[in-house]
């Protein structure tokens, strides 16, 4: 009897631990981007919306979490958790990868770019302004070290924000692409967003990607949509994303429609108006991006369960159009699935869609005035 019992606890361990291989085995097959793809999920209204990108050149490899990397100071990791915890900063590690050795650190700041104050609707509760996107400065330092005392004073410096950009770092006058290579925070986003990395660095060598700078970036959010991208001034986020289209983007030129399948979302408006903004872009193609965009506060239609989005665009030449969009939850869009490639078990993915929208308003001065 003692003998049979020993052979009954053999046969569960083995029984136990192939289980156990064939769950470890179904996990490392599993791909988040993958299933995402395969359940057909829409991109847009995924990208992040902050108003600030501080942009740290730090060495390889990054952990899960970037800024906890050994090679981080603890001032600076945790002026990033400070910092960071308002949601209107957003801090990347970014590496080029580049052949020439530098004795100093890359960093880059993009803020909002603001040019008109917009004026209240009725009802409406919040002023938002007129943004294209972003401006950028570059910066060297001689150290991670260095990174803490010259935000801390950057900052402190706002009231002469212009001049003191000038006087300490210069204008970034191309356009930066960065790609989330971030292995360690999701297989997804090493296992396609190094080969997108390395084919557009190729680009950039061979002149097929004219005035622009291509980087490594730690975790920049939807790696169930790997590979992803930022690509600044403008601050639009991309997945799915592919070197023929990353190089339509770049020159902004091709089919608008080959948008459809990449597009995240413009950094400088909330996820749901991100909504609206990308329906004026597949409708009006590449001569929206020259549009200052203003966003106003959501309302929400109980009755009708529908979220009412609301921007307003402004033309180089100040003409001023008013869009409206009915929002609603997408019951064919939203599943259950993993968010990411780490995760333990599935959860609902709720996805929004445009029930209806149109031109609220036209005209050239309507509910504007200059800040």
């Amino acid at each position: 009897l003692p003998r049979l019992m020993r052979c009954e606890n053999t046969l569960a361990a083995r029984c136990l631990c192939s289980k156990t291989m064939q769950q470890n085995k179904n996990e490392s097959a599993f791909f988040c981007s993958l299933a995402a793809q395969q359940a057909g999920e829409n991109l847009v209204g995924t990208a992040g919306n902050y108003q600030t990108y501080v942009l740290i050149e730090c060495p390889l490899p990054w952990p899960a979490i970037a800024f906890d990397s050994a090679y981080i100071p603890p001032a600076l990791r945790q002026s990033v958790k400070a910092l960071g915890a308002d949601k209107t900063v957003r801090f990347l590690c970014i590496h080029r990868e580049t052949a020439e050795p530098s004795d100093d650190i890359t960093l880059l700041i993009y803020e909002q770019v603001h040019k008109q104050l917009l004026s209240h609707l009725a009802g409406d509760e919040g002023i938002a302004q007129f943004s294209n996107g972003y401006c950028g400065y570059e910066f060297h330092l001689p150290d991670l070290d260095s990174v803490v005392p010259f935000l801390e004073n950057y900052w402190q410096n706002r009231a002469i924000a212009d001049d003191y950009r000038q006087l300490q770092g210069q204008p970034i006058t191309q356009q930066d692409v960065l790609v989330c290579t971030h292995g360690m925070r999701d297989k997804c986003c090493a296992r396609l967003g190094k080969p997108l990395f390395k084919g557009a660095v190729r680009m950039v060598e061979e002149g097929a990607l004219p005035n622009t700078r291509v980087w490594r970036a730690s975790h920049i959010g939807g790696h169930r949509f790997a590979p992803t991208a930022i690509v600044f001034p403008e601050g639009r986020y991309y997945g799915r994303l592919s070197l023929l289209v990353l190089q339509s983007i770049v020159a902004r030129e091709g089919e608008i429609d080959q948008l459809r399948s990449v597009y995240r979302g413009w950094s400088v408006l909330p996820k749901l108006s991100q909504l609206l903004e990308a329906e004026l872009l597949f409708k009006y193609g590449w001569s929206w991006l020259r549009q200052s965009v203003a966003f106003y506060p959501l309302c929400i239609e109980a009755e009708k369960k529908e979220i009412v989005a609301r921007l307003s665009a402004r033309s180089p030449s100040g003409e001023t159009v008013i869009y409206r969009a009915s929002i609603v939850e997408d019951g064919l869009q939203t599943y259950v699935g993993k968010a990411s490639c780490g995760d333990l078990s599935p959860s609902r993915l709720v996805k929004y869609a445009i029930a209806d929208w149109g031109i609220e308003s036209n005209g050239s001065n309507n509910n504007v005035e200059v800040a």
